[in-house]
């Protein structure tokens, strides 16, 4: 029997730093969550999309000609929302259009 234990090294972690350590620098891809669909039918590839903060302030909504056209989900979404309130601006720019699946990549407004 025996056991060894082991050993353990000693040290700490550091995650690499990733494109999106920053606002200017967060892009992320995702579907349109919710689209409203009559709203859809208006966008093109290559449209872009305004993203504000929902009303409760907890969510972020793509804003097409003053109309929502669906929300933003996705793992860097606290970052969006945290980022929307300290000011930074963002767009979703339309990727992929078919029917009611929309899919955009979310871009900082400096990155245009």
């Amino acid at each position: 029997m025996g056991g060894s234990g082991g050993g353990g090294g000693g040290g700490s972690y550091t995650p690499p730093r990733t494109k999106s350590s920053s606002c200017e620098e967060l892009e992320f891809s995702t579907h349109l969550s919710s689209p409203v669909v009559e709203v859809l039918k208006s966008i093109e590839v290559g449209d872009e999309l305004e993203i504000t903060l929902s009303a409760s302030g907890t969510a972020c909504v793509a804003i097409f000609e003053g109309k929502i056209a669906g929300s933003i989900l996705g793992a860097n979404l606290i970052q969006l929302i945290n980022c929307i309130k300290a000011g930074n601006r963002f767009i979703a720019v339309v990727t992929t259009i078919d029917g009611a699946r929309c899919v955009v990549t979310v871009v900082h407004e400096s990155a245009l």
